[in-house]
């Protein structure tokens, strides 16, 4: 009888090991992913917004998170095309530009009203653009 006692208590003895070991194995697993999140997220280009932004504004976004204070950062620039006509009839020769309307900067530092106007500067300087063409915000 002390066999059966002994192999019942040793089931749940087990059960008990594979329970922790799987509780071991969730904890390691959950940490991987909050890890990878993080340093995925500590870039200066927010998460998500780079994939929707063009190259244009990734490179604007990067150059603009390396000043001092400024933190992560999203752009948005926002054209408009113009089209002029060369050859006389619409659509023969038509030369197509595009002209940038506005930009839009969500930036972590962009409390501070110094870097906000840091932030103005640099990307009327990068894109050749007003002062009035350029909105910055704090990002939430």
């Amino acid at each position: 009888m002390n066999k059966t006692q002994d192999t019942g208590s040793t089931s749940v003895v087990s059960r008990i090991k594979y329970s922790k070991n799987m509780e071991i194995c969730l904890g390691v697993i959950i940490l991987a992913v909050l890890l990878i999140v993080y340093f995925v997220s500590g870039s200066g280009i927010t998460v998500g917004a780079s994939s929707k932004m063009t190259d244009e504004e990734i490179r604007l976004a990067e150059t603009l998170s390396n000043i001092k204070g400024v933190g992560s950062v999203t752009v948005m620039i926002t054209n408009k095309e113009i089209v002029t006509n060369v050859g006389g009839t619409f659509g023969d020769e038509d030369i197509i530009t595009k002209e940038i309307e506005g930009v839009v900067v969500v930036a972590e530092g962009a409390s501070d009203v110094a870097i906000k106007m840091d932030l103005i500067n640099a990307v009327c300087f990068a894109l050749n653009i007003k002062t009035y063409q350029v909105e910055v915000f704090e990002m939430k």
